[in-house]
């Protein structure tokens, strides 16, 4: 919301017709109607009285023709199963999840999973209904014990939405427990 009102405000003041983002090396997120003076990748958004140039100093520090962008959409993504807190049994340690992302215009190849904060290397398979895409992980073999999950949305590398993290119990049967071994 906050990001919003900072985007149309500087829109409005903007002079240049152009506003720039970009993510300094520290970590810190800047919203100018300048382009910056280092070399960054900037991310230009169109004003309401659109540039026909965009600066991006990490190609050269010409002006390069570009298209009137507008602010990208919103892109919500949730974790549908498991549900949070659930406790789950599966004696060959397997992981379903499932979540949803919109909008559909939102590249799927771009969202991962995290699982206990690494990132999993298997690609989801992906379904799509009418507003949504349906993505499903089918991880196996987990270790028993609790874990935690999360979807994430990324762009040029840097992590640009997330869902909430869910904490899932996963009980399995433990091959060397004495009342099953047969001496």
């Amino acid at each position: 919301m906050l990001l919003g009102a900072m985007l149309l405000t500087l829109a409005f003041s903007s002079h240049a017709g152009m506003l720039y983002q970009w993510t300094d090396d520290n970590g810190q997120v800047h919203f100018s109607d300048q382009p910056p003076t280092h070399p960054h990748h900037v991310r230009p958004y169109a004003s309401l009285t659109p540039s026909p140039s965009l600066y991006d100093a990490s190609s050269s520090s010409a002006e390069q023709p570009a298209p009137a962008l507008t602010p990208p959409k919103s892109v919500t993504l949730t974790l549908v199963s498991p549900n949070d807190g659930a406790t789950l049994r599966s004696n060959p340690g397997e992981l379903s999840v499932t979540a949803t992302v919109s909008p559909l215009s939102i590249p799927a190849k771009q969202t991962r999973l995290v699982l206990d904060g690494q990132p999993v290397a298997s690609p989801p398979t992906i379904s799509l209904n009418a507003s949504q895409r349906q993505l499903d992980w089918r991880l196996a073999p987990i270790d028993r014990g609790t874990h935690q999950i999360q979807v994430q949305y990324l762009e040029s590398g840097k992590v640009i939405a997330s869902s909430s993290i869910y904490h899932v119990y996963l009980h399995r049967a433990h091959v060397n427990q004495r009342h099953r071994r047969q001496d």
